[in-house]
């Protein structure tokens, strides 16, 4: 049934278990490539899509050697963080993938990596909606975490800024940005209407660093001219 749950035909399913018996769950966490070569009539792309069904935390132990290849590259990461929910027109089988599961949209789950790997830049997406305040507080800590205030939720973090007005708050990691290009006239909007907030005394003394500065830095220092 695990595997069933995933998306996996039953014929899959039935192999996998055939193979690895009670580890068969095991096995597939820890390694889900080995799939396609122990198993007969399972190829990559089969095992790929159980690796992106199956989903890591950014702090999970399996994940660290990637982590430390990034940050011997000194790479510069984007995470979508807060909730996807369910979204019926993409179909019952991208729903159940593990990258819909919104524990892993938690930016606390980026404290130890941004500890241990501090050449990574993680670029937290759309202020982790509806963990935002925590996420608020991840940017404050690690000077290696950019928030991006891309999309509509954005704006949540602004009514949060606004209503709170918070004493740690990383400004100069605070990036602008949007991913609503796709509809007319959706990017004009969002400038905007950003242009508005950002008025505001609260928040108009960062206004210049928020609109180009902190992201001309970001550029910079991931070794780009901006």
């Amino acid at each position: 049934m695990y595997f069933l749950s995933l998306g996996v035909s039953p014929a899959v399913s039935l192999k996998i278990y055939k193979q690895y018996g009670q580890n068969a769950v095991l096995v597939c966490r820890s390694d889900p490539y080995r799939l396609a070569d122990e198993i007969r009539g399972v190829g990559f792309l089969t095992a790929d899509y159980i690796a992106g069904s199956l989903g890591y935390a950014p702090d999970d132990p399996v994940i660290y050697p990637v982590w430390e290849k990034l940050n011997d590259l000194k790479a510069t990461v984007v995470f979508h963080t807060g909730m996807l929910g369910n979204r019926p027109k993409l179909g019952s089988k991208i729903n159940r993938m593990a990258s819909f599961n919104a524990k892993f949209g938690q930016p606390v789950l980026f404290d130890h990596p941004a500890r241990i790997f501090t050449d990574v830049i993680f670029i937290l997406a759309h202020t982790a909606y509806p963990w935002t305040l925590e996420a608020f507080e991840m940017a404050w800590m690690f000077t290696n975490i950019y928030l991006d205030f891309s999309c509509g939720l954005g704006y949540q973090a602004a009514n949060l800024i606004d209503k709170l007005h918070p004493d740690r708050l990383a400004w100069q990691r605070f990036l602008f940005g949007t991913d609503t290009a796709g509809a007319p006239d959706a990017a004009g909007k969002f400038v905007r209407r950003w242009t508005e907030l950002m008025a505001d005394p609260f928040f108009a003394p960062h206004a210049e660093e928020f609109f180009h500065g902190n992201a001309e830095g970001l550029l910079k220092r991931a070794g780009f001219e901006a």
